[in-house]
């Protein structure tokens, strides 16, 4: 009918390919308010579950979108994309929400270190798969077992940080997985059980510190993992726990 004709007619104007081009372009701002959307629904439920409103500094938290210029305290963006979360020492307690699975486009790192937030870590973080530089949840309240989705996290390159909380259950294999690690690998001060897997032996480019000490790691020591320790600047893994 009328408006079609082909492709050419009025109502239709410049064919199929501008037709397609106009919902590729739609599609994509569709996309772009869904990550917006995403980021911000993650960051108030993070708010919200580790009593923000007591955090030593929330400065323009809740206040408008987060991204691009929200300035929100420890949130860096690249233009409407969370890309970096810090929250150092800022008091968080409560528990770490699901939500925080929806922070897709972190990049430069995850870094809660030195806050009061306990329960599970949530299976949720392994969705960050374009996370290259930092997890660091060390000297918080965590409990539960380490996910295994972390082994999701394979673009990690620098600090793998799960210290000092009071996690249980074994070292996921899985971890073994995070093959372009270069730098951290910290696991220690928790309540960690079983035998290290032989799967971390994968992690050869290791080259400042391996830690996994202060544990009730048992059985010996894998010959995959004890090869890396000529390579690692840093290396405990005996102490405090009954390795053979």
């Amino acid at each position: 009918g009328p408006g079609f004709r082909g492709g050419s007619g009025p109502g239709f104007r410049g064919g199929p390919e501008a037709q397609n081009m106009a919902s590729l372009r739609a599609l994509t701002a569709l996309m772009l308010v869904k990550l917006s959307w995403g980021s911000l629904e993650a960051l108030t439920a993070l708010y919200e579950a580790t009593d923000g409103a007591n955090w030593l500094d929330q400065t323009n938290w809740l206040n408008g979108e987060p991204c691009p210029d929200g300035d929100w305290f420890g949130v860096t963006c690249d233009g409407p994309d969370v890309v970096k979360l810090e929250l150092i020492a800022n008091n968080l307690h409560g528990t770490l929400p699901t939500e925080v699975g929806l922070l897709t486009s972190i990049t430069y790192g995850f870094n809660l270190f030195g806050n009061k937030i306990g329960g599970p870590i949530p299976s949720e973080l392994g969705l960050m798969t374009d996370l290259q530089n930092t997890l660091f949840l060390e000297s918080n309240s965590f409990t539960g077992r380490i996910p295994t989705e972390l082994g999701q996290l394979t673009e990690l390159e620098r600090e793998f940080q799960l210290a000092w909380n009071s996690l249980t259950g074994p070292v996921p294999s899985e971890l073994g997985r995070l093959t372009k690690m270069t730098s951290i690998f910290f696991l220690e001060g928790n309540q960690l059980e079983g035998a290290i897997p032989s799967e971390l032996g994968r992690l050869t480019n290791m080259k400042d510190g391996f830690y996994l000490f202060s544990n009730r790691l048992t059985g010996p020591v894998p010959a995959e993992v004890a090869a890396l320790e000529s390579q690692v600047n840093e290396w405990m893994i005996t102490e405090g726990n009954s390795l053979e």
